[in-house]
């Protein structure tokens, strides 16, 4: 064993295989890239219909600001539970149905002032003096229920 270790003329280089290339990866990562693909895709086309179908909130909010009157912001709110519900059903709605209607659908129920200015805004086409109806309005707008339709679809999940 002594004589063999001392002969290092014997001795070759290390041969080093050559570097794994990048490309063409392997199937496995095909694969990936299609599901990653595909949750992206659905994603997308999913918060796309989410903003399409909130394109009323968008516009309700800007009638609301633009609101000269209590009855127009009335009028407003109107417009926008025609679109979430049977336009037959809500276009009849007046003074306190009015009012438990929008109750029974928005985040929180309207406090006095609010629903004295609501029922008010029918017969009288001043100004009130107070923003409660507006604010009231926006926060309706913003976060009211949206019931499942009839056809099977929902305006807001």
């Amino acid at each position: 064993m002594v004589g063999e270790s001392g002969n290092l003329s014997d001795l070759r280089d290390i041969v080093v295989p050559d570097p794994v290339p990048w490309w063409p990866p392997a199937p496995g990562w095909y694969v990936l890239f299609v599901v990653v693909a595909a949750v992206v895709g659905y994603l997308g086309f999913r918060a796309y219909r989410r903003y399409q179908t909130n394109a009323y909130r968008r516009e309700a909010k800007v009638l609301l600001e633009r609101a000269q009157s209590d009855a127009e912001i009335s009028a407003v709110l109107k417009r926008v539970a025609m679109v979430v519900e049977d336009r037959r059903k809500v276009a009849a709605l007046t003074g306190e149905a009015w009012c438990e209607w929008l109750d029974d659908r928005g985040v929180r129920a309207m406090t006095v002032e609010e629903r004295r200015a609501m029922e008010s805004s029918f017969y009288d086409e001043g100004r009130s003096d107070e923003g409660a109806l507006r604010d009231y309005a926006l926060r309706w707008v913003e976060g009211h229920q949206v019931e499942k339709r009839g056809d099977g679809r929902r305006l807001l999940q």
